[in-house]
């Protein structure tokens, strides 16, 4: 039903257009070289000119004209006549270099406010203004804010694009930039073995065009890939090498970051006292640069060490920190990392319901933004959930879903764990054989990454066999 004001709303809307496309289209170009010179008078007068894009210029300075950038650019655009090739907004005032000023300054303030949706769309615009190595810069930063957001599909083609340029113009340095954020699109899909071959590819153009900031990113990258695929020892070596570089580079912001991944590799080795420390000084150093997004990924990785630690209500605080964060910058996947471990966390304390509730908020997300990995670990969580509340057929399904994509994206770590899983769950079941079988799989897939690992997974069985009365059931590979 549409009421009395909203029908005026759309009578209005619908005499506005009328009345603007009764103007002649000459009348139309000047109106909107008037409404430009009014809006940036306004705004204290043209910005500075920039420099062209070289894939390492930092944000343009603010001024008080970006926050009508986008509409300044619209106004540009229409002020240009059909068939002029070189329109004036004013004398000395093209019409089409205004319009790319002020594209660029938009997607520039968008990306400061974290509006990383809205800079990807104005980037791609920004593309179609430019050519050359301007042309594909503005492709590979439409490819970086759509994954900052979490949108690695939607930053593949952008990628691709600046990859095909670069490589045109024969720029190794762009071709290296682009070639990484394909291979972070790839990993972020759960295309891991493409992912790999790519870093390897990167490394190898860096041998032959040293660059010790940009090598320094690539080992970075290609060990959060091996630890997500359990090569625990590999991954710390190449943090660390990264790490020296980003220090010798002076680049506080990837130090702060390089602390945060040697943490990570700290706990998950049972260096607990060590992975808070680590991540207290990366923590520092994020706020200390404004890195907001790696601030509130830290915060959760933080929030891991603490519970345990079995700081639980420190824990909490630092989780909701995080998805504050998270959410003020609009960082979509890691929103959803995020949402995955409290609701973890809040199954060991026995909040079911909260539990499963954030778990499908974070299954959501990880289907929204493609990250497979993450997806395949939510799954296993809520097979788990609904284990404990007593719903087996139920959690026997998603322990399945979880294995599949535990296996597509090589997480041989959790794979192994939710092998193990649904071993104690067949168990429950009276399943004996399927339940050793299954059992067996995994803890000769967590073999490799040492007692620590398998420990709790013995202790489990151990205490699942006797409640179920069973005496003889192998706990062991051999």
């Amino acid at each position: 039903m549409i009421t009395g004001e909203t029908a005026y709303l759309f009578r209005h809307a619908l005499l506005r257009d009328a009345a603007y496309q009764l103007q002649l289209p000459g009348d139309r170009t000047r109106l909107h070289a008037l409404a430009f010179a009014a809006i940036e008078g306004l705004a204290g007068g043209p910005p500075p000119l920039l420099p062209s894009l070289d894939g390492s210029e930092p944000l343009p300075e603010p001024h008080p004209a970006d926050q009508f950038a986008s509409e300044l650019s619209e106004h540009a655009r229409l002020a240009q006549s059909e068939g002029d090739t070189d329109p004036e907004l004013a004398p000395g005032r093209n019409a089409r270099a205004e319009e790319r000023r002020y594209v660029r300054r938009s997607a520039g303030f968008a990306e400061k406010r974290f509006q990383y949706l809205e800079a990807e769309a104005q980037w791609l615009k920004y593309a179609s203004l430019t050519t050359g190595a301007e042309r594909g810069e503005s492709f590979r930063k439409a490819g970086d804010v759509a994954l900052r957001a979490g949108h690695p599909i939607r930053a593949a083609p952008s990628y691709e694009q600046a990859l095909l340029i670069h490589r045109r113009n024969g720029d190794r340095r762009r071709e290296i930039l682009s070639l990484s954020g394909l291979a972070m699109v790839r990993h972020e899909s759960g295309r891991v073995t493409d992912a790999e071959q790519l870093h390897q590819e990167i490394l190898k153009l860096l041998g032959d065009n040293p660059d010790p900031r940009l090598e320094g990113n690539a080992l970075a990258n290609l060990g959060r890939l091996y630890r997500e695929t359990g090569r625990l020892e590999e991954a710390e070596r190449l943090f660390r090498r990264a790490l020296s570089l980003h220090l010798a580079a002076g680049d506080r912001r990837a130090e702060g970051v390089g602390l945060s991944n040697l943490a990570t590799i700290a706990r998950l080795g049972g260096r607990t006292q060590e992975a808070l420390t680590l991540q207290e000084e990366a923590l520092a150093i994020h706020r200390e640069v404004r890195n907001r997004s790696s601030e509130g990924l830290t915060l959760g990785n933080y929030a891991n060490v603490l519970a345990q630690t079995g700081e639980m209500r420190r824990a909490e605080s630092s989780l909701l920190e995080a998805l504050h964060i998270l959410r003020e910058v609009g960082d979509r996947r890691s929103e959803g990392g995020i949402l995955t471990n409290f609701g973890s966390f809040l199954a060991t304390l026995g909040r079911f319901g909260e539990s499963e509730r954030t778990g499908e908020e974070a299954l959501a997300i990880h289907q929204e933004t493609g990250n497979r990995r993450s997806e395949g670990i939510t799954l296993g969580n809520l097979a788990t959930l609904h284990q404990l509340t007593g719903r087996l057929d139920s959690s026997g399904r998603l322990f399945m879903e979880a294995l599949v994509i535990d296996r597509e994206v090589h997480n041989a770590h959790f794979e192994a764990a939710h092998l193990c899983d649904l071993g104690l769950l067949l168990l429950q079941q009276g399943r004996i054989d399927d339940s050793r079988r299954t059992w067996l799989e995994g803890f000769r897939l967590m073999g490799p990454q040492g007692p620590s690992a398998l420990e709790p997974e013995l202790e489990r069985m151990r205490e699942a066999c006797a409640k179920a009365g069973i005496s003889e059931f192998r706990t062991s590979p051999a």
